[in-house]
């Protein structure tokens, strides 16, 4: 969207440290994060990430644009 980022993370893996990793470089810098647990459909791991596509992204869009509606730091949705 311009002013977002986009990863993907194990189904297992750990995300506070990648958010702390921003928050440290980036003081004072306030943003929302949008996470989305499921599954990927397009399995294609040498394209970008924002060319993925499956429910966990779809989850993660509904979270970011919660987040930010909400004003909240950190949307999670499984």
């Amino acid at each position: 969207m311009g002013d977002e980022w986009q990863g993907l993370l194990t189904f297992h893996g750990d995300y506070r440290p990648l958010l702390d990793f921003f928050r440290e470089r980036l003081p004072g810098l306030e943003f929302y994060t949008g996470i989305g647990v499921g599954g990927v459909t397009v399995h294609d791991f040498k394209l970008a990430v924002n060319q993925l596509d499956g429910p966990a992204f779809h989850k993660a869009r509904t979270a970011i644009d919660t987040a930010k509606r909400g004003k909240f730091s950190l949307v999670y949705i499984h």
